[in-house]
């Protein structure tokens, strides 16, 4: 961006010489902008510039000094108007002031470093046989470990090692020779969470179906998040996949290979359905944090022993619904708590998910055999009971009914209607089709106004997402009606699926078991709706009602 006077003001008789020619040098990794001085004796200005973004990232992690290389930002962008006469020499200086924090910055990690490194050494050095029975819920999480103890202690400590830089094989191989348990290692303060040598987490992905395509996109877009490793059930599969999608660094022939791989914290797993307990079982044994396709499984018990096991070893499940964290979801809440529409929760919500398949799709394709036993409710309806969950925070219907219009060959549900009774007139109305053109809308009406989204479950665009509030009357004798209301709620630049990466690897980061806990029962209780309108579809479309129990 270039700013100049204006041309009054440069004709003016009274007019101030012509200010010079600004640049605005941004950091990537900072907000802070820098307006360096394009003038003939300062170019040595943009020095200052280059040296502050090669060092803003050292600052970042410190708040105390990013604040003191703010002052130099701000004495960079108007030191030409308070010192004019300021010589090449001391720009340059001032353009070297963030050197020093940096530097800090790099010998305080390292003095970390260090330090964590003698305290480990001490600690297995010392330690009391006594103590090694202790649980420390922070550093192992031992309490649901149960038999799977020591196992579980040993992969959780060559995360932890690793995560802090220190080599576990020699400890390890110690540990195993002496046939000791391996001792915990010490705890971890809360203020201070770990980070992975280059602040990402590393994913892998279980299977190298189209669907994986994407993710591993929004992998390499999230800032906190790296694809690391593909796996298949073929070695040449993995690596032409690995290939094909920007060169990820590693490729297994097994998923069992990926799953032993210490340097993967998490793994995305978009394998089929009836598959995906027996891998997600699995990967939390492995101590991996799992995000699964949606459905999560084919029954809620089966969903239930994944999260359960997921909670025993301490890691985050997580199912891959990406409206849930797009901002144009906050955004709704919002504007729903104004109470524009009459509701903070609409009695009627209304939404539709569809798109037309073909001969080839109803002969081949997965979600109309066997490995997708709950059809395009699976599939599609998902996100519509999650959205309907998520409008009344997660509070279970008291009754559900589907009618199943049409089914596979295999006898798969592919175009259901269904509706969700919340009582006291609240419902929430829908049907999901492989048989009708592509539809992802929903409409929420209140007493005053609806609320419409026409594209709820991927947007139309990555730039802009939009939502409509109108508000219809009737004019006189009932002849016409009139749009007496209308606002438009644009939500900008946000790509939900890269945002979902980066909410799942911050929560990862964070270590934080309560919001674990939080998303887990998104899913079950997601899941316990879509068995229960599996279990009306049985009966007839009768009305199954659903027990409600404590969030």
């Amino acid at each position: 961006h270039e700013m100049t006077d204006t041309a009054a003001d440069a004709t003016s008789s009274n007019a101030s010489p012509p200010q010079p020619r600004r640049r605005r040098a941004r950091s990537k990794s900072s907000s802070v902008e820098i307006y360096v001085h394009l003038e003939t004796d300062h170019v040595i200005g943009l020095v200052a510039a280059g040296l502050w973004r090669a060092t803003a990232a050292a600052l970042k992690p410190s708040g105390a000094l990013h604040h003191v290389g703010s002052w130099f930002v701000h004495a960079c962008g108007t030191y030409s108007d308070v010192l004019p006469s300021t010589s090449t020499v001391e720009t340059l200086i001032l353009g070297a002031f963030p050197i020093i924090p940096a530097l800090a910055c790099a010998a305080l990690r390292d003095w970390r470093k260090l330090q964590y490194t003698k305290e480990l050494t001490a600690f297995y050095a010392h330690v009391d046989p006594s103590e090694l029975v202790k649980v420390r819920p922070t550093a192992e999480k031992l309490a649901r470990l149960g038999p799977n103890a020591p196992a579980a202690k040993k992969k959780h400590f060559q995360t932890l090692a690793r995560r802090h830089g220190v080599s576990p094989d020699k400890v390890i191989a110690e540990a195993e020779a002496s046939g000791k348990p391996l001792p915990p290692l010490p705890e971890r303060s809360p203020a201070t969470p770990w980070v992975p040598a280059d602040g990402r987490i590393q994913w892998g992905i279980l299977g190298t179906a189209d669907i994986a395509r994407k993710n591993v996109v929004s992998m390499r877009l999230a800032k906190n998040a790296e694809c690391a490793a593909i796996a298949s059930r073929t070695l040449s599969k993995a690596q032409k996949f690995a290939t094909d999608n920007g060169g990820i660094p590693k490729a297994y022939g097994s998923y069992d290979e990926l799953l032993a791989d210490p340097d993967i914290d998490a793994v995305y797993i978009p394998l089929p359905t009836a598959l995906r307990k027996e891998w997600v079982l699995k990967a939390a044994a492995a101590g991996k944090h799992v995000l699964a396709e949606k459905p999560a499984g084919s029954s809620l018990a089966a969903v239930e022993e994944m999260i359960s096991a997921c909670e025993q070893h301490g890691v985050l499940f997580m199912d891959g619904v990406m409206f849930m964290h797009h901002t144009r979801l906050n955004d709704v809440r919002s504007l729903l708590s104004t109470g524009l529409l009459g509701e903070n929760i609409p009695s009627r919500v209304v939404a539709a998910f569809s798109f037309s398949g073909d001969p080839t799709f109803f002969g081949s394709n997965i979600r109309v055999d066997e490995r997708e036993p709950l059809g395009c409710l699976g599939d599609l309806g998902w996100y519509t009971v999650r959205f309907a969950l998520w409008l009344h925070e997660y509070k279970l219907p008291e009754k559900v009914m589907m009618v199943t219009h049409r089914k596979s060959d295999a006898g798969i549900p592919t175009d259901c209607s269904c509706t969700l009774d919340f009582g006291s007139g609240k419902t929430a109305t829908f049907d999901v089709s492989f048989h009708q053109t592509l539809r992802q809308w929903v409409e929420l009406a209140g007493t005053n106004a609806t609320l419409r989204i026409p594209d709820f479950v991927i947007p139309s665009s990555t730039s802009e997402a939009t939502c409509v509030v109108e508000r219809w009357g009737v004019t006189e004798k009932a002849i016409t009606f009139r749009r007496e209301k209308r606002e438009v709620l644009i939500t900008k630049n946000c790509n939900q699926h890269a945002c979902m990466i980066e909410k799942f690897s911050q929560l990862v980061l964070g270590d934080d078991t309560k919001q674990f806990k939080e998303w887990s029962t998104m899913t079950l209780r997601t899941q316990e709706v879509l068995d229960a309108l599996m279990a009306s579809a049985k009966k007839d479309a009768q009305w199954v009602r659903l027990q409600d129990t404590p969030q």
